[in-house]
């Protein structure tokens, strides 16, 4: 749990460019602050790359799957 809180956040953003600047994960309170549960973590977690990010990258890099289909290789 303490992986994902991992990161600065500050509710100005020259204070998150400056941390941004200087190498650190930062991120400004008004980005953050839209984000359901879900989406916070994974933001929190993947580093500076933004909220937009989230969407449609697979958990723990597992490619999705549909529903009932079979894994190839299964027994």
């Amino acid at each position: 749990m303490g992986q994902w809180l991992s990161a600065f956040v500050d509710d100005e953003p020259e204070t998150v460019d400056a941390l941004r600047s200087g190498g650190v994960r930062a991120h400004s309170f008004d980005e953050l602050s839209g984000l359901r549960v879900r989406e916070l973590r994974a933001t929190l977690s993947i580093g500076n790359r933004g909220p937009r990010a989230v969407k449609g990258t697979p958990r723990y890099g597992v490619p999705r799957r549909r529903r009932g289909t079979a894994m190839q290789g299964a027994r």
